[in-house]
């Protein structure tokens, strides 16, 4: 993405995050906290080289408990609404995932997806404030469903270091480095074959949520993804940092 584009964007998202906290009261900003459990808690980090689009990627689910805060809803028209969510995420992960195959094609069909402590640590911190508009069906009835998308402000701060392991162009794949994955169940000699890529970096971004819920009085179920990148200047590469839950939830409303 082009610099203009990025200006463009990120504009558009800080006129929005000014035109939120100023149109909605202090009152209105915490009228409700949802508190449950998250079946999903994925986190993600990837790793990204804009000339070589070589790749890589951490990647482990667990369960964990599930806590969000929820501004107060503003209806635009009809069962159009919009409003804004809130909140803090962490999560550290010894997980990568790489792509394998068993011949010289190298992403064709019968590649295969495979997951494994590489000996690699990495730890994210996300803190977010993401207006999002979005539509909320059956709200007349005793449970509803709301479907909507979120653009907004994002802060990161990671750390870690992750191996090389695949490339969208398979040109440029290490064959090595997969041939070792490939062949070897234990990974203690990778460093003689796969590329180390280490950082430690923190900044603020452009941020955007995709969500759907399905609510009763109280109770709800919901999924979320939150997703910003940060630029490493040095490598001309990108780092990927997205949270997704799929939570069960009970909301506390302070209204």
């Amino acid at each position: 993405m082009s610099l203009y584009r990025k200006k463009i964007i990120f504009f558009i998202c800080y006129s929005f995050f000014i035109l939120s906290i100023t149109t909605i009261n202090a009152e209105e900003l915490l009228p409700g906290v949802r508190i449950g459990y998250d079946f999903f808690n994925s986190g993600i980090m990837g790793y990204y080289e804009e000339e070589t689009r070589r790749t890589a990627q951490t990647d482990n689910r667990e369960s964990a408990p599930y806590i969000t805060f929820i501004a107060f809803p503003n209806q635009i028209s009809g069962g159009l609404y919009w409003n804004v969510k809130y909140g803090y995420k962490s999560f550290e992960k010894n997980k990568q995932k790489f792509d394998l195959a068993e011949d010289a094609s190298r992403g064709g069909n019968n590649s295969f997806l495979k997951e494994g402590d590489l000996g690699t640590r990495n730890s994210a911190e996300i803190y977010y404030f993401i207006p999002s508009l979005y539509y909320h069906f059956f709200r007349e009835n005793a449970v509803s469903l709301m479907i909507g998308l979120g653009y907004g402000l994002g802060y990161a701060k990671i750390k870690g270091d992750l191996y090389i392991t695949d490339s969208y162009a398979k040109s440029n794949l290490d064959e090595d480095c997969h041939d070792y994955l490939l062949n070897n169940k234990s990974h203690e000699n990778i460093s003689q074959f796969c590329e180390r890529v280490k950082l430690e970096k923190e900044g603020a971004q452009v941020a955007w949520s995709p969500h759907f819920t399905i609510q009763g009085e109280n109770i709800g179920f919901e999924f979320t993804w939150i997703n910003m990148n940060l630029d490493d200047d040095n490598r001309k590469a990108k780092w990927d940092i997205s949270y997704s839950n799929l939570a069960l939830y009970y909301q506390f409303n302070f209204e």
